[in-house]
């Protein structure tokens, strides 16, 4: 059972892909807080960009007794050399959308901090 928070830099498998699929071919109402809004209109973003959030690709996922609680995705940015990333939580049957950020498409993550995340256990 996972618990704790996976990073696909850091260390994932073709397991946690398939509980992320199977979480997401669930139906969900998509909202967002007021954080959200706020980083959407900061970064010049349609603000309805957040419920896009479920299409990107899913880079880090938090496990809360074995469930997803929490992911982040990064879907590219039509026109500029960005992606649009997104946390996500979930409850019910209910995304939540919790912030919204623009990252570099080229970032690499250098600097990720791995101490941060759970390693798939072999």
């Amino acid at each position: 059972m996972y618990n704790g928070t996976y990073n696909k830099a850091v260390s994932w498998n073709s397991e946690i892909d398939n509980l992320i699929s199977t979480k997401l071919s669930n139906r969900y109402i998509i909202t967002c807080g007021h954080h959200a809004r706020q980083r959407i209109a900061e970064n010049g973003l349609s603000p309805k960009v957040y419920k896009a959030s479920l299409y990107g690709e899913v880079v880090e996922v938090e496990f809360v007794d074995g469930a997803v609680h929490k992911i982040i995705t990064r879907l590219p940015h039509r026109t500029l050399p960005y992606d649009i990333c997104s946390a996500v939580m979930f409850d019910g049957d209910i995304a939540f959308v919790k912030t919204v950020w623009l990252n570099s498409n080229t970032d690499n993550h250098s600097t990720i901090r791995k101490e941060n995340y759970q390693l798939v256990e072999v």
